[in-house]
């Protein structure tokens, strides 16, 4: 036992310092190594070792499973109310995904190449983690660079969050189109 909590403390260390990929070193993993890595908890210690700010202590802590994200407080004392037709519209619930699935989706989202593609009209969901999901509402059909549709999940998930909830609207306008258009997480 003391070998495997050996073994974690140097994921964390590794994880907080450099970006991996298993795929190459899957043949040298044991057993309890690969069963440790298919683990939820392993893909939130990625995610949040991708979010800005994230320290060793906060990836230990959630090892320990006693982490609190410094973002998970009342979003009234965050920032005003969002501009009513364009931007962060909150939505957020107990019902609303849990902040940690959502950062495990934006990390997959940030792997992703190419582009996230819409087939309008309606809504069309683009990628799901655990209780996260996220989608686009749009007229038209397009398609929109990964690294920006992160970043606008990003933004719902660090404008909304509450109560280790988050759920909500990206609104923005694209010229062709008459209506605005969205990116959500539900």
């Amino acid at each position: 036992m003391f070998l495997f909590n050996l073994f974690i403390l140097s994921l964390v260390t590794i994880v907080s310092t450099a970006a991996l990929d298993f795929n190459l070193a899957s043949d040298d993993l044991t057993l309890e190594q690969k069963a440790f890595l298919s683990d939820p908890l392993w893909a939130s210690l990625v995610a949040l070792s991708d979010a800005p700010g994230t320290t060793q202590a906060d990836l230990e802590a959630l090892t320990n499973k006693t982490y609190l994200d410094p973002r998970m407080y009342d979003r009234s004392t965050l920032n005003p109310t969002p501009d009513e037709t364009l931007g962060v519209h909150c939505e957020t619930s107990d019902a609303s995904p849990m902040w940690l699935d959502i950062m495990v989706l934006i990390s997959d989202f940030q792997s992703r190449g190419g582009g996230a593609v819409h087939w309008g009209p309606g809504c069309s969901e683009q990628g799901s983690y655990g209780t996260a999901r996220a989608g686009t509402c749009a007229e038209w059909s397009y398609t929109t660079a990964w690294s920006l549709y992160a970043w606008r999940v990003w933004t719902i998930a660090v404008s909304c969050v509450q109560n280790n909830h988050a759920g909500g609207r990206y609104v923005f306008h694209r010229e062709q189109e008459s209506w605005p258009s969205d990116q959500r997480i539900y």
